[in-house]
């Protein structure tokens, strides 16, 4: 098997969604895939420990987050992928209804 590095456990949210599910899973709980959030012209490193890949038809551009006080999903060609698990910077680790709850999401915020 390949050496892990820090590249090959960022997440491409370009590639399929059962292969970022793939990827996700194989990486937690530890050393766990990581992406950035853009958001407001500023990028943070998030860790993303659980997530499922749902199947829909959108418009959205790949990367876009769709987030309200009960999910986080992520657009990814043929669907989103559902965050339900993950480390913001600077906390520790939490299901994504906690960081929801207490977190609000910019109109362009994005994972890149």
């Amino acid at each position: 098997a390949p050496k892990l590095t820090s590249e090959n456990m960022r997440i491409d949210w370009s590639k399929d969604g059962p292969e970022i599910e793939r990827l996700i899973r194989a990486m937690s709980p530890y050393p766990s895939a990581w992406t950035e959030l853009e958001e407001d012209g500023e990028r943070k490193k998030v860790k993303i420990y659980f997530a499922l890949f749902e199947e829909a038809p959108h418009d959205n551009e790949i990367g876009t987050i769709i987030a309200n006080k009960k999910e986080l999903k992520v657009a990814v060609s043929k669907g989103y992928i559902n965050i339900l698990e993950m480390q913001m910077p600077g906390r520790r680790k939490m299901p994504i209804l906690d960081i929801c709850n207490g977190y609000t999401f910019s109109k362009n915020a994005r994972m890149c």
